[in-house]
């Protein structure tokens, strides 16, 4: 162990990192603890260090707690569930995967309550599981939120309804910097008199594919906002719906839908917003693309009522939309018809038997459609006044071109007027199969045609009624760019560009297109512009003759400014030398990637090049946690197993941090005072909330008593000493600062915790405080600034100075013709009592054992094992009940009698000192505060053999015992004692013929046969 001592004076930590780590150990202990089946930090559901971690069963969180899992991954099988109805709660990871609940429902009058879940990587709800979020209230309807890298909601359910009559939905929002795909049923409804909720989509590809309800009563429809900086896809019978329903016959308004998308939005599916009877008015629909829009699903914005208005449907893309199905706002017979507005920087197309009706019963709507490209109507538009109505308004321009194929409909009926019918365009084609209807019309200009050079294609098969009145707008423009040369072009050379011999009106150009002015800093011709002249900047100019010059247009201007040689080399020294130009000159000096493991220099042309330092150059990789450190292929690495922070109390969680060290805190909820609502025994060890006390036990009735103060005393009295979290600090601040005028010797204040300072010609100098401690059972001792001083670990499993190693024992029996084993009586003292006892027969012998490739720190020490039994006349021996911690974990046993004695002993007459205590063995079995024995397996190598061993139950529990006065070396040291059985499949023990020594008891040397294995010892502790 000394070899791997390591010195730290010259390596003092910052205030910062120490009080960093102080501040994670505060927050550790911050999370509630007054009840145990409440939980208020990530570890009580997954230990730290576990990832993945999965969580199971069902948990109630405390309310307003954060569950931070930091940089893992997350598997929710169960249940996590707020404490207090409508209560609100947080969980931060790397990754959440959610095959079971999460839950917040508001009970009786209370809204439901605040879930929000942020990972960096992924949140989905998994397919082959049913996951729900449930955020229902019997008020309104909760929260649930989620930030993520991607959502993937790949089943299960989202509900965030409000279930009262008056009970709003609530609102669920997800954001993500990815994609997110939407597989999961989405509720956020209401009650009959409320509104219904909202939820809110942003990603990157947003694809929808179930059904998301935000319909409300008769406070109207919820709201719909999908937002995605590439496509928006929403899947064939898929239905989005935020409809009203009515109460105390007043009906609600539809709801609201935004979609907006940076790439296409393809809308296979349905969105509706309908509105309540009998007044509630259609809702509104808003799709933006900056690319295209395909709409093959219906878009309906009416109502159920007789006297309610149609809704709104907008459309406008950055390129194209195309219409593959019906867009209905009509409004009932007592109402006006509803808006269909559609804007396209691209073409429109409405296919084939396609309708879009505006008609209402007092009023036809308006449809308009406006692009800079073309118009292909194939499909039908209707703004009819129905109930002896008038129609209403159809107006689509400005096109580049117009083709009308479908039907056009704005007739009045009754004593109603036919509405407008307007159609604007550089050029309009009127085909065999379509039909424009405005009647009756009661002005000329029912029905108006305009182009830019007046004439429109009419065939004489279709129907205009009444007959179009036709005009000239010289303004409008042809489809200039399209290649084609349409009316009124004299060149179409594909683009909208001038100074390429056609303008961007598809005009022939002069050569040259603008008259030159002389100065190579300008650009006379624009594509866009024309003859603009405009001042250029960065093009080369007249050179003037100076070689550390750059001769580059400014602003119109041909500028002569100093050359700029930066080679865009970070380590070379760049100038310019009149006559020759530019030089660089690689300085090493300028080249440091801070890799206490590369060497660096300047490479001219690849900038600075790091080569790796040979493997096993030492190195310091600046934590605590590592012992020694090396590089290795150019990076500092930790060499050996680190410090041990293993306390081998059951009651802590045992970490290390970079900046402090061991960090042993106590955990309560792994050390309850009660298992099943069942109290644990008075004196069993629990872990209170004060992470100052040690020795906390349960007072017999379910609760956690701290135990004493932790004491922080270093022995410096020139150091304040606290604990905080857990960890001992000390100020140094305690003794005078000035040592003017004081005596040499005198204790000074240096304001360092891992120096004394003593005053010596009236200056305060200081030595360095020595951490040894000169115990064996110590792990790695060292010093920490500014606050924490002396620290330690813990040493290392296997450390011969330090605990015991495990026994492995096989059935033995004297050899054939060996001398019989004459019965012995010995006084034995343990634990709970002195009695003689009589030592039968030997029953079996017992090596030191290495579990699972693990150390073996004293193999000279064997044991053999004897039956026993108490001597006659001796008390008969009462049951006793102990706590005791092991390798396997914290068990409570009950020791009934007396077994064995196992007494050090050497094989085959082994010269050397024997360093174990003898064994009073009772037969003990677990009691119901334990958790039930897992059968499990283990690799074991001993003297005998190596084999994977499965580990059957507890057979006994052995106390160190004093026999015939010969003392105890350790009275804390036990051994849990399993039945055990070889792995099937592998060869049997053949058996062995060995020669036992012993010094105790006078039982000298005895011939021995060992057969099969019997049982594996474990060193194990009381905690009582």
């Amino acid at each position: 162990m000394g070899s791997l001592k390591r010195t730290y004076s010259n390596r003092l930590r910052t205030v910062r990192g120490a009080l960093a780590a102080l501040l994670w150990g505060m927050t550790f202990f911050s999370a509630g603890t007054s009840r145990a089946a409440v939980v208020c930090d990530a570890e009580a559901l997954c230990s730290a260090g576990v990832d993945p971690c999965t969580i199971s069963n069902t948990h109630q969180v405390q309310q307003g707690c954060l569950l931070d899992f930091g940089d893992r991954s997350v598997t929710l099988q169960g249940t996590l569930e707020a404490e207090d109805s409508g209560g609100s709660f947080s969980l931060l990871a790397r990754e959440i995967i959610l095959k079971g609940t999460l839950r917040s429902k508001g009970l009786v009058d209370d809204s439901g309550g605040d879930i929000a879940v942020g990972v960096s990587e992924q949140f989905s709800m998994q397919t082959g599981s049913s996951p729900t979020v449930n955020v229902n209230g019997q008020g309104q309807g909760g929260t649930f939120s989620v930030f993520a890298g991607s959502i993937h909601l790949g089943a299960g359910t989202l509900n965030a309804d409000g279930s009262s009559q008056a009970g709003d939905g609530g609102v669920i929002t997800l954001i993500a910097g990815g994609s997110i795909v939407v597989n999961s049923t989405i509720l956020a409804t209401s009650g009959a008199d409320a509104t219904g909720g909202q939820v809110i989509i942003d990603g990157s590809d947003v694809d929808l594919l179930k059904r998301i309800t935000v319909s409300g009563g008769s406070g109207g429809g919820g709201s719909l906002d999908i937002e995605s900086s590439d496509d928006i896809d929403l899947s064939s019978g898929i239905v989005l719906r935020s409809n009203a329903d009515s109460f105390d016959d007043t009906g609600g308004i539809g709801g609201d839908f935004i979609l907006a998308a940076g790439g296409d939005i393809q809308l296979d599916g349905e969105i509706r917003s309908m509105g309540g009877g009998p007044d509630g008015g259609g809702g509104t629909i808003e799709l933006f693309a900056d690319g295209s829009i395909f709409v093959g699903g219906v878009l309906q914005s009416e109502s159920n009522g007789l006297e309610a208005d149609g809704g709104l449907v907008v459309i406008d893309a950055g390129e194209d939309i195309t219409i593959d199905n019906n867009i209905l706002v009509e409004g009932s017979n007592l109402a006006v018809g509803g808006d269909i507005s559609l804007t396209a920087i691209g073409s429109i197309a409405v296919e084939p038997n396609r309708n879009l009706r505006a008609n209402g019963g007092l009023s036809g709507g308006a449809i308009e459609m406006t692009s800079i490209g073309a118009l292909d109507l194939q499909g039908n538009l209707e703004a009819r006044g129905t109930n002896a109505g008038s129609g209403g308004l159809i107006a689509l321009g400005d096109h580049c071109s117009v083709t009308l194929a479908g039907t056009i409909d704005a007739r009045g009926s009754g004593v109603g007027d036919g509405g407008f019918v307007s159609v604007t365009a550089g050029s309009i084609v009127v085909s065999p199969a379509a039909s424009v209807q405005a009647t009756p019309c009661g002005t000329a200009d029912c029905v108006a045609l305009a182009t830019n050079t007046g004439i429109v294609v009419i065939d004489p098969s279709a129907l205009l009624d009444p007959l179009a009145i036709v005009s000239v707008i010289p303004q409008l423009r042809p489809c200039c760019g399209n290649g084609t040369l349409n009316f009124g072009e004299t060149c179409d050379d594909s683009n909208q560009l001038s100074c390429d011999g056609c303008t961007r009106q598809c005009e022939i150009e002069s050569v040259p297109p603008c008259p030159g002015d002389g100065n190579e800093c300008t650009n006379d011709c624009s594509p866009v512009g024309g003859c603009v002249y405009q001042p250029l900047s960065g093009l080369p100019c007249l050179d003037d003759g100076d070689t550390c010059t750059a001769d580059l247009c400014e602003a119109g201007i041909c500028a002569h400014t100093a050359v700029n040689c930066d080679d865009g080399v970070s380590c070379t020294i760049d100038q310019c030398v009149s006559g020759s130009g530019c030089e660089s000159i690689p300085d090493d000096a300028l080249c440091n990637d801070g890799n206490q493991c590369t060497t660096d220099t300047c490479d001219a042309v690849l900038d600075c090049q790091a080569s790796a330092l040979p493997d096993g150059t030492q190195c310091d990789d600046n934590s605590l946690c590592s012992i020694q450190d090396a590089c290795a292929s150019g990076v500092c690495v930790q060499v050996g197993n680190g410090l041990n922070c293993d306390d081998g109390d059951p009651c802590t969680v045992d970490t290390c941090n970079s900046a402090v060290g061991c960090l042993n805190l106590p955990d309560p909820g792994l050390c309850p005072c009660d298992v099943g609502g069942q109290p644990l025994p008075s004196g069993t060890p629990c872990a209170d909330a004060d992470p100052c006390t040690t020795g906390d036990t349960c007072d017999g009735a379910g609760t956690c008593t701290g135990g004493v103060a932790i004491s922080c005393d270093d022995f410096d009295a020139c150091t304040a000493d606290f604990c905080l979290a857990g960890i001992c600090q000390h100020v140094d601040d305690q003794c005078i600062a000035n040592c003017a005028g004081q005596p040499d010797g005198t204790p000074c204040s240096d304001q360092q915790v891992c120096t004394q300072g003593v005053c010596v010609g009236n200056v305060c100098v200081s030595a360095p405080v020595s951490c040894e401690s000169g115990q064996q059972c110590v792990g790695e001792e060292f010093c920490v600034e500014p606050l924490l001083g002396c620290r330690s670990s813990f040493p290392e499993p296997g450390d011969p100075t330090c605990g015991a190693d495990a026994v492995k024992t096989y059935k033995a029996k004297r050899q054939s013709g060996a001398a019989k084993f004459e019965k012995q009586d010995l006084t034995l003292t343990d634990e709970f009592e002195s009695v003689v006892i009589t030592a039968v027969r030997q029953e079996s012998v017992g090596n030191p054992v290495a579990i699972e490739g693990g150390p073996i720190g004293d193999p000279d020490t064997h044991f053999t094992c004897y039956k026993a039994r108490n001597a006659p006349g001796q008390p008969k021996f009462e049951k006793q009940t102990v706590s005791v911690f092991n390798e396997l974990g914290f068990l409570t046993a009950q020791l009934s009698k007396l077994r064995e004695v196992c007494v050090p002993s050497h094989f085959d007459v082994s010269a050397g000192a024997l360093q174990r205590d003898s064994y009073k063995c009772y037969k003990a079995r677990l009691l119901a505060a334990t958790p039930p024995f897992a059968k499990f397996d283990w690799n074991l190598s001993d003297a005998f053999e190596t084999k994977d061993t499965t580990f059957l139950k507890l057979e006994h529990v052995c106390t160190p015992a004093d026999v015939e006065g010969g003392g105890i070396l350790d009275p804390q040291s036990l051994l849990t004692c399993y039945k055990v059985r070889d792995v099937s499949g592998q060869a049997k023990f053949p058996g062995l013929d060995l020669s036992v020594s012993n010094y105790l008891g006078g039982f000298g040397t005895q011939d021995l046969n060992a057969s099969k294995p019997r049982s594996v010892c474990l060193p194990a502790t009381f905690v009582n």
